[in-house]
């Protein structure tokens, strides 16, 4: 499963619809999705996407913008675990 941000530019314009979705990217599906209004928002409604899906079994990824502790706990205790995309500027 996914977490990521999409976003909606419609031809011709700028600025989109800014989405935050959780989804099976291997099967084409989306389980959850919510609007957010800016994207760097995303990550304060991650957790109300997660409550909203069945993590049991699941092994999560997402962008490293996602990548917080607070979310892995919610998904460990949902019975689920999550996979990090560490880059270099964090500390060991």
């Amino acid at each position: 499963m996914a977490k990521r941000g999409v976003g909606t530019i419609p031809l011709g314009k700028t600025r989109g619809v800014h989405l935050l979705a959780a989804s099976l990217p291997e099967q084409g599906v989306v389980l959850a999705q919510m609007r957010v209004e800016e994207k760097s928002h995303a990550i304060t409604h991650a957790p109300h996407i997660l409550r909203q899906v069945d993590l049991r079994g699941v092994v999560g990824s997402s962008d490293a913008m996602f990548d917080q502790r607070a979310l892995s706990i919610q998904i460990v205790q949902a019975k689920g675990d999550s996979l990090w995309t560490v880059k270099d500027n964090q500390e060991g």
